[in-house]
Order: C-alpha cells, then sequence, then structure tokens
C-alpha cells in the first residue's frame, strides 16, 4: 500500500494578485471548474479501481490555511485524511519529514508518495498503473517523476538520468540533480535528451527516514522527530509547537535529499504537465489558437494576444501583448514579457506594507468566509457566509457597532440574553460592547451583509467568550 503525501504549502507570488500568501494558487480554480488542489486529489482518488493502491491521504499545510483546505476537501473525491498544520513554511523537505512521521504512525510499512498540489498533468494513467506495479515490490530508495522538457525553463528543476539500460518496471539511474538553472544552463539541458523536468512528485520507500536521508540530514531528522513527539491532536488535525518549529532549518527536499542521495532513479512520464506557475505559464496553458485570451465579461477590439481575467464589464482597444488580472482589490497591467517579474513586485509592495500584496479581500473561518466588500476609515462592509449547521463564537467588539441585514437563508442571533430569529430582508443592530453571536440551523448557506462602524475595525477587535472551534 502507497500513502499519499499531500504538500499544500507555497504562496504562489508569481499569479498575484489572484495568488496570494492568505489565499495561495493551490486553492484557486484556473480549469475545469475546481481548484489545483482538488484537481490533484481527484487525480489520484476520483476512479474506484485507484482507492485499493493507497491508504488514506496525509495533508500538509499552514495553519493560516486549514479552514480554505477543510471547505476544497468536502468536494473532493475522499473522505477520510489527516492533516498536519505547519506554524510557518519550512520548505518541503520538513514538510516530507513529518508526513512520513505520520505515515509510519497510521500506516507501518507502507511506501509515501509525495505530490505537489499545484501542478497540472494531463494523462496521470501511466503514473498510476506504475504506483499499482511497485505498491508490491520491495522498493529502495527513492523514485523520482521525469517529464519531457519542451522549452529551456528557469523555473523548474531538471534530472539527468544515466545512459544505462532501463530496469523492467522502466526506471533510469539518476545521474544528476539541477535545481533551478540560468537560462544559458537550461537551454543546454533542453537539448540533452537524457534531461528530463523534475515533476516534484516522489515515491520514498517504507525506510526512507532510516536510510535515504543522507548524513547531514540526521540532525534535521531529530530535531523534527522531537517536535513531532509534542504534537497535538484535534480529530483528524495534528497541530505543532511554534515556537519549537521557528527553529527548523527551512530546506527543499531537491537540495537536501536528492541532490545528495545515491541510491534515486526516475520513471519518464508520458504527460502534458506543468506547475502552473506563472502567468505565462498559464497563458501557454490555455488554447493558443486565439488572438486573445478572455475570461470574464470581457469585449476586445482590435486587440492581439492579451491575456485577459476580470469580473467586471472590461473593454480592450487596440492593445497587444498585455497581462490584465483585475480583482475585488487588485489590478494587474504588464507586458506579457514582463509577466515574469510579478514576484519581484509583489516583494517591493510587501515592503512598502501594501496590505494587498499578501492578505485577500476574502478570509476563511471554521463557520464559513467572509468578504470584505468596501472599507474606509470609519466604516466597512462586508459579507458573510455562515456554513450549515455553523455557529459564530459568543464575542463581543470593544470599539465598533454593526448592522446585521440577512439576504439569504435564515439567523438565529444571540444578543445578550435574547435569541432573535431573522428571515431574508430582515435586520439587526449589535451595539457595542455587546455579546452577539450568529447561528445558521439549517442546511442552507446563511448569508448576512455587515456594516461595521467605529473608530477601529481591525479583525483584532474580537473578545471571544463561547467557541464551538478552541478559540477563546
Amino acid at each position: 500500500m502507497i500513502t499519499p503525501i499531500f504538500l499544500v504549502g507555497g504562496s504562489g507570488q508569481r499569479l498575484w494578485p489572484l495568488s496570494r500568501s492568505t489565499y495561495p494558487k493551490q486553492f484557486i480554480e484556473i480549469y475545469g471548474g475546481k481548484s489545483l488542489l482538488q484537481h490533484s486529489v481527484d487525480r489520484f482518488f476520483a476512479s474506484d479501481n485507484l482507492s485499493a493502491e493507497f491508504n488514506d491521504p496525509v495533508f500538509l499545510a499552514n495553519e493560516d490555511h486549514r479552514f480554505i483546505l477543510e471547505d476544497q476537501l468536502k468536494s473532493s473525491s475522499i473522505n477520510s485524511y489527516s492533516v498536519i498544520l505547519e506554524p510557518t513554511g519550512k520548505n518541503t523537505l520538513p514538510a516530507v519529514i513529518l508526513g512520513s512521521l505520520l505515515a509510519r504512525d497510521i500506516n507501518p510499512g507502507s511506501k509515501l508518495l509525495v505530490i505537489p498540489t499545484d501542478h497540472f498533468m494531463d494523462d496521470p494513467s501511466q503514473l498510476i498503473n506504475f504506483l499499482s506495479k511497485v505498491s508490491k515490490e520491495n522498493l529502495k530508495g527513492v523514485i523520482a517523476f521525469g517529464i519531457e522538457t519542451s522549452k529551456p525553463d528557469v523555473n523548474y528543476g531538471y534530472i539527468l538520468k544515466e545512459k544505462k539500460q532501463e530496469s523492467d518496471l522502466g526506471l533510469s539511474n539518476i545521474s544528476e540533480f539541477i535545481e533551478k538553472p540560468n537560462i544559458d544552463i537550461a537551454t543546454d539541458l533542453h537539448l540533452n535528451r537524457d534531461c528530463f523536468y523534475n515533476s516534484g512528485m516522489f515515491l520514498l520507500s517504507d525506510n526512507f527516514l532510516e536510510e535515504d536521508l543522507q548524513y547531514e540530514n540526521l540532525e534535521l531528522l531529530e530535531t523534527i522527530n522531537s517536535i513531532w513527539k509534542k504534537r497535538t491532536k484535534e480529530d483528524f488535525v495534528y497541530k505543532l509547537p511554534k515556537e519549537d518549529f521557528l527553529k527548523i532549518k527551512a530546506i527543499s527536499f531537491d537540495y537536501g535529499v536528492m541532490e545528495r542521495a545515491k541510491n534515486c532513479s526516475m520513471l519518464e512520464l508520458k504527460t502534458v504537465w506543468s506547475d502552473l506557475g506563472t502567468w505565462k505559464s498559464i497563458r501557454e496553458f490555455l488554447p493558443n489558437n486565439l488572438k486573445n485570451i478572455p475570461e470574464g465579461n470581457i469585449q476586445l477590439y482590435d486587440s492581439n494576444n492579451n491575456y485577459i481575467k476580470s469580473n467586471k464589464l472590461t473593454i480592450g482597444l487596440g492593445i497587444e501583448n498585455l497581462l490584465v488580472v483585475d480583482t475585488q482589490d487588485a489590478l494587474l497591467v504588464a507586458s506579457q514579457d514582463k509577466a515574469e517579474q510579478v514576484k519581484d513586485i509583489v516583494a517591493d509592495l510587501q515592503a512598502r506594507d501594501f496590505k494587498e500584496a499578501t492578505e485577500n479581500f476574502f478570509e476563511y473561518r471554521p463557520w464559513g468566509r467572509f468578504d470584505n466588500l468596501h472599507e474606509n476609515e470609519t466604516y466597512k462592509v462586508k459579507k458573510l457566509t455562515v456554513n450549515p449547521n455553523s455557529k459564530l463564537s459568543l464575542q463581543k467588539h470593544s470599539r465598533r457597532s454593526e448592522h446585521w441585514v440577512v439576504v439569504s437563508g435564515k439567523a438565529h442571533i444571540t444578543l445578550e440574553s435574547d435569541v432573535i430569529e431573522l428571515n431574508i430582508n430582515e435586520s439587526i443592530f449589535i451595539p457595542q460592547g455587546s455579546l452577539h453571536s450568529i447561528e445558521n440551523k439549517d442546511k442552507e448557506l446563511l448569508e448576512i451583509i455587515e456594516v461595521q462602524t467605529g473608530d477601529y475595525l481591525g479583525e483584532d477587535d474580537i473578545e471571544r467568550f463561547e467557541d464551538d472551534y478552541g478559540r477563546v
């Protein structure tokens, strides 16, 4: 049996403003009506004939993304799984070690499949068939999965295989691992028929922790193992102590293991693949037989070779080679030739304290989500979406009052000692300093428009007294 370890980390800054630290690209719907995370899960679990090969998966995610992850997994093809929440990102090797420790606890002796959750793969059938065969083999070392190169690309790592006869399973020994080279080296690698893109997926033996981590990683393993012993568990979610976790060395799996490992092999995957890491890669991924690629309510005149994504009526006249991405609170207009520099722009915005660089206009909560519709110094307008059978904490605010209007569903409002039922088009005023809560007892979503007024409108002006999610 194989235990999938899904890596749900990363900030996706190169896809700003759609992808941000609070809602990175693995959660974004780019194609097919699902997020990249949901596509990644379905790739291995959507078909009935696949489930026999896999144990319940493990997800590694930032603790800030817990409720986004849980919400999206409700619409995926799995019902049972475990989640490890990292207090902060420490790159992929610590995440893989943590996933391996949990897998060893719950499924001793299983092989481990490391899977990024922000990539596209056109046809996973070859990979699935291989995993079905190798699940019964006595696996040694680490197996990487390579993709035939289509062009020189400085955003990918590369795998150089040895010029030797492949094994019965189609595996080739790895000669060298090259992590994100410059354009000159990438060009030479692309011309080499023995060189492949690194897909970021790896199959690890059941003895990975004991045998395949090299000597220089033993200290890291011991540190993470000591932190793992201090974990706490809530249902299917594992939490780790933040102060201890901050001491972990940030290091990638490629650098910490693959560039140093001796017992590594590679399987070439015959599939269309992309990590969809930049706006340029998304532009290339989408149909290329169009003069323009519009996504949304867009009308273009005398315009060529543009990618425009917007939810409002957007008119383009006489424009060429532009990348335009419009969200509720930010607008990116760039030459497609400069699309690779978006990450640098985001870093500059962060340095100058633009909250839009990292924060989105919406946030997920255990009870649902809220969207910031409009705000200034004295008032803020939000839309609250409360999931069925969910309840906000009993709380009060010291510096603001709130007005609520129900626009969908039915709300049960607690205001001090009273419980009030509100239907569509009914409203209530919550005075500053009053105890209050919202509950949705029905099977349908509850939507409320909230208007806040006061001298401070920050999310930290909350004092909780009762909470179903342990946040008091």
